[in-house]
């Protein structure tokens, strides 16, 4: 049993490469349009509107829509400095034939769920200069792990070209056998702050200090750690002791998880379904899930309020 199995993971992981390889052509094509090196071809716009046409499936507005239509409530728009620089960029962008799609990455990772919550005002600059993301399996073997490399273009805040992070999986024996690998350890990357003032992940205050003979004060610049995106770089730190586990609000445990989960996140949905997230595509199908849960959800509410009147009677 168990050597069939070792050959059925193996299997999955020949199909995981071939698949790897089958689609990195798309990939590369993808990139080459995002960085303006070639434009979509007109044969490329019609194979898309095919594919559209026949996947669609046209909504028949219900009767309260058509009132709400008729009502015309003006609505407010929030728009952030983010998305005023993107617009501004995108029509500079599609005056030239090499303008390619500026922020392409940044409106990726603000449409989805999980990396949405981790961008800060302040991250923005920064992330608009975010190239590419691409995976690579360690050693080419998906069972032993993989590594996000985040492409960056010159930019104001550090001197990284390449922020990458690897996820290494248990190379145990006894793990061998399991569905999915168990996550070992993660490696994280250093950013070469330009200057402590570009440092994104801290805030800088300064505090006066006596000095020790009592004559004299002076002022001392603390870094404050704070919440931005460029903190996901860091990998979480094994806690010394047990004492130094419990001043944390989480626990290292908790925040592998919390880390892995993120990097999945990245690795089997926001590299290969980019194109979907920058449309917001992604974000209409993960709200018509919502609404289908809270229509199931509505409906076993009713059928719980007409069991209880059939106690009370």
């Amino acid at each position: 049993f168990r050597e069939l199995r070792k050959q059925f993971l193996e299997e999955i992981s020949k199909a995981e490469l071939e698949f790897t390889d089958k689609t990195a052509n798309l990939r590369e094509e993808r990139r080459k349009v995002v960085a303006g090196e070639r434009d979509v071809t007109a044969d490329e716009m019609k194979t898309y509107q095919e594919v559209k046409q026949e996947s669609g499936v046209e909504e028949i507005p219900s009767d309260e829509d058509e009132s709400e239509q008729k009502k015309q409530k003006k609505t407010v728009t929030v728009v952030s400095k983010g998305d005023e620089k993107n617009k501004s960029e995108l029509a500079v962008a599609a005056e030239k034939p090499d303008g390619g799609i500026p922020g392409f990455w940044f409106t990726v990772l603000r449409n989805n769920e999980v990396t949405e919550g981790m961008i800060t005002e302040r991250d923005v600059p920064a992330l608009q200069s975010l190239q590419d993301v691409t995976k690579e399996y360690i050693d080419n073997n998906p069972r032993k792990g993989f590594k996000l490399n985040f492409i960056f273009g010159e930019n104001e805040y550090f001197t990284n070209k390449v922020l990458s992070k690897t996820y290494h999986f248990d190379q145990e024996p006894e793990t061998q056998d399991d569905d999915e690998p168990m996550l070992d350890t993660i490696d994280g990357a250093t950013i070469d702050w330009k200057s402590q003032e570009k440092k994104l992940t801290v805030i800088l205050k300064q505090k006066k200090q006596r000095h020790k003979t009592g004559k004299g004060v002076r002022v001392v610049t603390k870094e404050e750690k704070c919440p931005s995106f460029f903190n996901f770089f860091d990998a979480p730190q094994v806690p010394e002791d047990d004492d130094e586990e419990e001043d944390e609000e989480m626990s290292y445990d908790e925040k592998m998880e919390m880390d892995y989960e993120a990097a999945t996140m990245f690795a089997d949905s926001i590299i290969p379904r980019a194109v979907h997230y920058y449309s917001g595509r992604s974000i209409e199908e993960i709200a018509s899930a919502m609404d289908f849960a809270g229509l199931m959800g509505g409906m076993g509410g009713d059928d719980d309020e007409e069991e209880e009147e059939e106690e009370e009677e």
